[in-house]
């Protein structure tokens, strides 16, 4: 990732230069050019994001020095934030990868405690306000959240809280369960299961699903 990281941060630097010599003479084709270099490298990354994407679509159609500049500091900035994104996920999992058992512990258990839920939502749709299905509903995301946030898993301790949260409404009668709640409910499942799944590929060192 470092030396990816190096090489697009060398081709923007390359834009931006190429954008204040177009300032200069009025001639924006040196910075699609240059532009043109940086696309290539970002889209040969198979995790590009649809926005950064869109971005670079963008620039690379922009005969408008200004709009060029703003879409380019835009790229610059989704950029950073995806290394940073990657390097907290890094860090999530050194924790696992000192203990195994540990991991495939943590992963077995998640995956159970998630696949438990689809069926309990199923039931809770049909009288949402049954406090022992919001109960039971309530308790796998509770685990989850406590298990990834002892081992250091913060995104999926994220994702497991908010879902927490929205129950915890539902069950002190603060907040009514209707179908976009329950449709909340089973996308955070299958979010979940995406991301505990990347937990056990970054494990191996293979590349990861979007979550």
């Amino acid at each position: 990732m470092a030396d990816f990281r190096t090489q697009v941060e060398t081709l923007l630097e390359r834009v931006s230069c190429a954008l204040v010599v177009a300032s200069r003479d009025g001639d924006v084709s040196p910075a699609h050019a240059a532009l043109g270099e940086l696309a290539g490298a970002l889209r040969a990354d198979p995790t590009l994001s649809p926005a950064l994407d869109a971005a670079l679509t963008r620039a690379l159609s922009s005969p408008d020095l200004d709009a060029l500049a703003q879409e380019v500091a835009a790229i610059s900035e989704a950029f950073r934030s995806a290394i940073a994104g990657r390097a907290a996920e890094d860090d999530d999992i050194s924790m696992l990868e000192m203990d195994p058992e540990l991991a495939g512990m943590f992963m077995t258990e998640a995956v159970d405690h998630l696949n438990s839920i689809e069926a309990l939502v199923l039931q809770l749709e049909q009288a949402p306000g049954d406090r022992r299905l919001l109960n039971d509903v309530f308790r796998p995301f509770h685990t989850i959240k406590g298990n990834a946030g002892a081992l250091g898993l913060a995104r999926i301790q994220e994702v497991a809280h908010r879902v927490e949260n929205l129950l915890d409404l539902a069950r002190s009668g603060k907040h009514p369960v209707g179908a976009r709640e329950i449709d909340v409910i089973l996308s955070a499942v299958d979010v979940l299961l995406t991301m505990v799944a990347n937990v056990g590929r970054r494990l191996r060192g293979e590349e990861t699903e979007s979550d």
